[in-house]
């Protein structure tokens, strides 16, 4: 694994994690890395993809975030 796939990883499970502890579950946070489309270097970092989410895990993410703006 490439540092900057290790570092994605890293970035991943960081997310993951505080998004748990805020009661968020994202269904694909299991994770597919993909390389950014067009990076023509090594050192380019990769992709996190999400998936997609529910309008209400989508309106709790607003409100984690809106309420973490505010601090």
């Amino acid at each position: 694994m490439t540092e900057r796939m290790q570092d994605a990883e890293e970035a991943r499970a960081a997310l993951s994690t505080a998004l748990r502890s805020a009661g968020i579950s994202f269904p694909g946070t299991d994770l597919g890395f993909r390389p950014r489309p067009g990076a023509k270097t090594k050192n380019s970092y990769a992709l996190i993809d999400l998936g997609a989410i529910s309008a209400p895990v989508a309106l709790k993410l607003a409100e984690v975030v809106s309420r973490g703006a505010q601090e």
